[in-house]
């Protein structure tokens, strides 16, 4: 049987290994903020029009246009 010591320890590692993917592309990303800002900018250009006419059809339906 393992000890809590033990238990604690294996989560630990799992946990870190599990998330060193997401860690690497995360210090990548941290050296390349311009790029990030232009997909953050494009997302947004794209998603301005859809998120426009959602706020629209829910402001009508709740009463408030």
């Amino acid at each position: 049987m393992h000890s809590n010591a033990d238990m604690r320890r294996l989560l630990v590692e799992r946990l870190i290994a599990h998330y060193a993917p997401a860690r690497e592309c995360h210090n990548e990303l941290l050296t390349l903020p311009h790029e990030v800002d232009n997909i953050l900018g494009d997302g947004s250009a794209r998603l301005l029009p859809i998120f426009t006419e959602t706020m629209r059809e829910a402001k009508e339906k709740v009463g408030l246009v």
